[in-house]
């Protein structure tokens, strides 16, 4: 039957073994256990694999009174797993602007997984001298070989830096 998980960088799932249409078992025998797995482990909704092998007949007879084929579900999901945006704002210079440096990261990322932050503008407040000064960050997008398999929660965040006196 149809397996939904979030992603997590794995094949793995848990299913549930069903008779499919045009087959079925009689006088109360059932199928049970069997190994499931996803035949790659990237985010798509209602278009994965997942393959099943070593699924029981509980017939009273071994399962010697059925002839068991298995078919793969093509219609399973793999969830985007949620992703939060954090940013570190870089300290500058006094320059006459508001434009800020940042980093973008997150601990919702897997290890292994390549994901990039992508920003449209960092600002500061104001453009004057100070210490723990706001900067606000926005347009924020991933980019990566990874990137499809997380969905990001927001599109800005805010850090703050300071900005020193120019000499």
């Amino acid at each position: 039957s149809n397996v939904v998980k979030t992603y997590d960088r794995s094949t793995s799932a848990t299913g549930s073994a069903v008779a499919v249409q045009g087959t079925r078992l009689y006088n109360g025998d059932t199928l049970s256990g069997g190994t499931y797995a996803f035949t790659n482990a990237n985010a798509g909704t209602g278009n994965k694999t997942v393959t099943v092998s070593g699924v029981t007949v509980n017939d009273g007879n071994g399962g010697a009174n059925y002839t068991v084929t298995y078919a793969s579900n093509t219609t399973s999901t793999i969830n985007p797993k949620a992703l939060t945006a954090s940013y570190a704002a870089t300290n500058k210079t006094y320059n006459g602007n508001t434009t800020a440096s940042v980093t973008g990261s997150s601990s919702d990322i897997i290890g292994g997984d390549t994901v990039n932050f992508v920003n449209t503008s960092a600002n500061f407040a104001d453009k004057n001298v100070g210490t723990g000064k706001v900067v606000t960050v926005s347009g924020i997008s991933l980019s990566g070989a990874d990137a499809g398999n997380y969905s990001l929660q927001n599109a800005s965040a805010t850090a703050s830096a300071n900005i020193t006196p120019k000499a």
